[in-house]
């Protein structure tokens, strides 16, 4: 696979964005496939698999008419995808999403231009530990909404020094643009991590205490083992994040709530 011009892809499709600050628009979304993290929250785990053999492509904007092609995927193809779903709706950005794009940064690269000669910002959704290929990047996308994975609910091993790492990467980046990125900061919390909490938030604020921070209480899923926060919790958490940040907000999953993708 020529990993500049192709990527295996799971779907593309239009639909509400259900996380952080920009919850509520409609983007188009490009869900790429690999990501080595394994977080046991993790709602995308067939991104972890098998690279699928067909991508699901929406043809019209929410109505899920979907058709398969045949992974992967080149860059003009999915340019294409997304210029047709444009046509039948007027999408806020497209998010690239997966699993972890990053882990496809030469195609990333590849396609973030191409997305923006179609007059559409770009969204990078991105787990915030792949710092080198966030520097590789020779376009910034319009906006980067960075996860911070807190062990105790993530179940993996702590990620704080690339973390940092990746601030700093997307501080570099950001100097460097020739139009403003936009960054938020998002973290996934369970019952008993409003100290992790804490952690995460004196992080971002080590580069600047006006990033957004948003903090997920994890979706209960049965069988995933992960209690979500109770309400005191939530308060507690989002009460010592703000000690060090001026904009903490608390944000579920609305797309669950929607019953969307």
């Amino acid at each position: 696979m020529d990993e500049l011009t192709q990527a295996p892809l799971h779907e593309i499709f239009s639909g509400i964005q259900g996380e952080g600050i920009f919850v509520g628009y409609r983007q188009i979304f490009l869900r790429l496939h690999g990501c080595t993290l394994g977080c046991n929250f993790c709602d995308t785990p067939a991104s972890r698999g098998l690279a699928p053999v067909f991508c699901e492509v929406e043809q019209t904007a929410g109505a899920r008419d979907t058709r398969q092609m045949a992974n992967p995927l080149c860059i003009n193809n999915v340019v294409h995808a997304i210029s047709h779903l444009q046509q039948s709706y007027r999408h806020h950005s497209v998010s690239i999403t997966g699993g972890e794009p990053l882990e496809r940064a030469p195609f990333v690269a590849a396609l973030l231009p191409e997305i923006h000669r179609l007059g559409l910002p770009s969204y990078l959704e991105t787990n915030g530990v792949c710092a080198a290929q966030l520097a590789s990047l020779p376009v910034a996308p319009s906006f980067i909404a960075m996860d911070i994975k807190l062990p105790g609910t993530a179940g993996i091993t702590p990620c704080w020094d690339k973390h940092r790492a990746f601030l700093h990467a997307v501080s570099t980046l950001l100097s460097a643009a020739a139009l403003p990125t936009r960054l938020q900061v998002k973290v996934v919390f369970a019952a008993g991590s409003a100290g992790e909490v804490a952690q995460a938030a004196a992080l971002v604020a080590e580069f600047d205490t006006e990033i957004p921070l948003v903090l997920q209480p994890v979706t209960y899923r049965p069988g995933a083992g992960l209690p979500p926060p109770t309400p005191e919790l939530t308060l507690e958490a989002q009460l010592r994040a703000a000690t060090h940040l001026h904009h903490v907000r608390v944000i579920p999953q609305t797309h669950v709530l929607l019953r969307q993708r």
